[in-house]
């Protein structure tokens, strides 16, 4: 097995128990609808609540950065520019006319040259601003939190019937955790009394521990809210 297969399947725990415990929260509270309408006679009071999961892409890029060896006899320059994919959820607690406070966690994963791959973790409390427009109802806000990035950089890809047992020197692999705010705006569109459909894009911005490795960009998340 190689470094690659290994630390994907790791990933893939990790992003089936992310799943789980948002299914089982959003589904705990009940899959109803938001009442219509209205504004608890313009007070500022809890009128229901909603989640989902989000499935995600867009595009991602790092800074410019150096691999080289402990020697100092091999350098190579680097710069991960592409396509991740990830999935998530969020959960929003309603209040007034317009005010939503919740939480939302995801994980993203880029793959580059030579199977390698980078993976980053987030999450925290969100807040946004909504209004209803017919069957639309778009919304900004922000989130902020903390995460983990994990860069697992192969410098040679690995040959026909490699053994994930034995060592190899042309591997780099970097963990790193951040605190981070990421503005999002996005809409939803009224299914059903039930069902949102929900799009949105957001921008990652590492505010704790910039690293010329960390990769962030737009990603663009679809999904499906189940309301209360």
């Amino acid at each position: 097995m190689s470094y690659a297969t290994a630390y994907g399947k790791f990933e893939m725990k990790k992003l089936f128990v992310l799943v789980l415990l948002f299914t089982v929260s959003v589904y705990a509270f009940g899959a109803v609808s938001l009442p219509e309408g209205g504004d608890n006679n313009g007070k500022f009071m809890y009128r229901g609540f909603s989640g989902g999961m989000l499935l995600h892409s867009g595009h991602v890029q790092s800074g410019n950065f150096t691999l080289h060896n402990a020697e100092g006899t091999f350098s190579r320059n680097m710069q991960l520019n592409g396509i991740p994919f990830g999935i998530g959820g969020s959960m929003r607690l309603h209040f007034g006319a317009h005010f939503r406070l919740g939480i939302e966690g995801y994980t993203s994963e880029y793959s580059y040259a030579n199977k390698s791959s980078v993976s980053t973790g987030w999450g925290g409390i969100l807040a946004d601003y909504s209004w209803q427009a017919g069957r639309f109802i778009p919304f900004a806000g922000g989130t902020i939190g903390g995460g983990k990035q994990k860069n697992l950089s192969l410098l040679e890809a690995p040959h026909d019937g490699y053994d994930g047992f034995v060592t190899d020197e042309n591997v780099s692999y970097r963990q790193f955790g951040f605190l981070c705010f990421a503005p999002f705006v996005g809409t939803e569109f009224v299914l059903n009394t039930k069902v949102h459909l929900v799009l949105k894009i957001d921008y990652l911005i590492n505010l704790s521990n910039p690293q010329t490795d960390f990769v962030t960009g737009a990603r663009v998340y679809i999904g499906f809210l189940f309301c209360r």
